[in-house]
């Protein structure tokens, strides 16, 4: 089954040339203006609607067009970046996102090419996207410290089979991919293995790829769950 991103890449369309860039643009800039001058017509005729409807999708098409064009460069650029949570589906949906964005903020009449205005905002993007992800990923795992010290005591200690018997028992109610982060991610009656190793794992025969992001999402819902069994048990 393809990914997500090779799907995309088969979409692509071949990168336009200046010319045909700058007619794209002005079809765009043409389709807008009718667009916000349908729009504004109150009490509109069957007509009008009509137009309305059909430039609308005139103005879609015209949008598709050029994110198909421009695809293969945000998965160039997607390759390039490297973030640890962050899979290369996950940069490539938030590439395309931005190329919708640039689009509508791209003046064609100043000469310059969409992919060269495409390449620099993308990078300037992408930089503060994984600021902002990594420190959210980092208060996330502040947050639900002392839920992985309780299950790390558990594990590291004669009260391990506490812990094994509250997941063989499923006493959390936790679902399957809560089940499978938790034994995978503390190597609980499996072989511990790494963030990365885990998405591909569980990854394995889905339509795709399940984020190390994701990943420690489910495992941060499910440590909460935990916790609380474990500490009852305590008590």
């Amino acid at each position: 089954m393809k990914t997500n991103t090779e799907l995309l890449l088969l979409m692509a369309t071949p990168v336009l040339t200046r010319e045909a860039e700058q007619l794209l643009f002005e079809r765009l800039g043409m389709a807008k203006i009718l667009v916000e001058e349908l729009e504004a017509i109150d009490n509109k005729v069957l007509y009008q609607h009509s137009q309305l409807y059909y430039a609308r999708i005139l103005l879609k098409k015209i949008q598709s067009e050029i994110v198909n064009a421009n695809i293969p460069l945000v998965a160039k650029i997607a390759h390039k970046m490297n973030c640890p949570g962050l899979s290369l589906d996950e940069f490539i949906s938030e590439g395309l996102m931005k190329i919708l964005e640039c689009i509508d903020a791209f003046k064609v009449e100043k000469g310059y090419k969409f992919s060269t205005y495409l390449y620099t905002a993308l990078y300037r993007h992408f930089g503060r996207w994984m600021e902002k992800e990594v420190k959210r990923n980092a208060n996330r795992i502040g947050e639900n410290e002392p839920e992985i010290q309780e299950v790390e005591a558990h594990e590291s200690s004669g009260e391990c089979d506490e812990l094994v018997e509250v997941l063989d028992r499923n006493l959390a109610n936790l679902s399957t991919l809560e089940m499978a982060v938790i034994r995978g991610s503390f190597g609980v009656g499996v072989n511990k293995v790494n963030w990365g190793q885990l998405s591909e794992i569980l990854s394995e025969g889905q339509p795709a790829r399940i984020s190390i992001a994701r990943l420690r999402d489910i495992q941060a819902g499910a440590l909460v769950k935990l916790r609380v069994v474990l500490e009852e048990a305590e008590e």
